[in-house]
């Protein structure tokens, strides 16, 4: 399911990555490309960006994806051992595979793989972010047949996202650790200041939305969602999760159209919320901080019969008519039982 941005894992795992550096060394010299800082970077912008675009990605990091050591796609690829296969630009005279710390045996080396099966038929998109000839690319792919084959993404957003955390660029510094660390406390002074960057205090969500709420798709795999006061985070079923805090826009604030590099990172796990009421439920909007484009979730909760009981479900809409997507169930195994389930009172996708 399409989810919203940020990620408290990845935030934890970020501060921890922070004075784990400090402790390593007190100077600032940067020896590898790709560190675990900024790793936790890349995930936040991923779990932010995605929802945008109505995609979720399943992220390799080189130990326990899936259990299974390797990230498998619905082509039956595995990474990182079928990078071995994969084509770049259209041919093999490249080579590319895992290479963690940016630095490898590789033209391309790899240190971010993440990749989004649910779409219909062969459809896929895998995302690898890598270095040549030590400069960032972000590479996709989406080859249906004869084998992966990566291009660079024509993706802005993902590709110039990438750039900035490689080079450890912020408005303040361009020292890759004083850049992270700066951003990690603008970050944190930025949450203590809730009137800053246009925000105007935390957007209170409406208390029937709050809890823990299971969606599963056809395939049975389960996402659960978990709604706080001003918190909303996604899980998948690998364990990962993102988390989105939502405020407030002050009325008058204009979204900037070249709006800094420091701001880009600090608002990434920030987003807007409004309630509204339509067809008489009670929803919230969330919007990226920065999006300009309309909201493009909206979650609501109403009372239908679920087995034969009023049951409260969470409802995921979309779109400008605000059409149910997906239903959420309180319990896991509700959510499995009622998969196929359609309720004729509301509007759907």
């Amino acid at each position: 399911m399409a989810g919203c941005g940020g990620n408290s894992t990845a935030k934890q795992a970020s501060q921890s990555s922070s004075s784990t550096s400090q402790k390593v060394s007190s100077s600032h010299k940067q020896t590898t490309p790709w560190n675990s800082q900024k790793d936790d970077q890349l995930e936040i912008f991923i779990n932010q960006w995605a929802p945008t675009m109505s995609q979720a990605y399943t992220k390799y990091n080189g130990k326990i994806a899936l259990k299974t050591k390797a990230l498998k796609t619905k082509l039956d690829v595995k990474y990182p051992k079928n990078f071995a296969q994969a084509k770049v630009n259209g041919s093999t005279s490249a080579s590319i595979g895992w290479a963690p710390s940016g630095k490898g045996k590789y033209d391309y080396n790899v240190v971010a793989i993440y990749n989004d099966d649910d779409f219909a038929g062969a459809k896929h998109i895998t995302h690898a972010f890598a270095f040549h000839d030590g400069q960032p690319v972000a590479l996709v792919d989406q080859a249906t047949n004869g084998g992966p084959d990566f291009y660079p993404t024509q993706n802005a957003s993902v590709r110039d996202a990438f750039d900035r955390i490689a080079n450890g660029t912020s408005a303040t510094s361009g020292s890759t650790s004083t850049s992270a660390n700066s951003s990690s406390s603008a970050s944190s002074s930025a949450t203590s200041n809730l009137t800053s960057d246009g925000r105007n205090g935390y957007f209170a969500t409406p208390s029937a939305t709050r809890g823990t709420w299971y969606f599963v798709n056809d395939n049975q795999s389960v996402t659960k969602v978990t709604i706080t006061d001003h918190e909303l985070t996604t899980t998948i079923e690998d364990g990962s999760s993102s988390t989105t805090v939502l405020y407030n826009r002050q009325s008058d604030y204009q979204i900037p159209q070249n709006p800094s590099q420091d701001l880009q990172f600090k608002s990434m796990d920030w987003s807007e919320g409004n309630a509204f009421i339509h067809n008489g439920i009670q929803y919230f909007s969330v919007r990226s901080w920065l999006q300009e484009t309309a909201p493009h979730n909206y979650y609501g909760v109403t009372t239908e019969k679920v087995n034969g009981q009023d049951t409260r479900v969470l409802l995921l809409a979309e779109g400008g008519h605000v059409q149910v997507q997906e239903v959420g169930y309180p319990t896991e195994q509700l959510a499995k039982d009622n998969v196929d389930t359609k309720f004729d009172n509301l509007d759907y996708q």
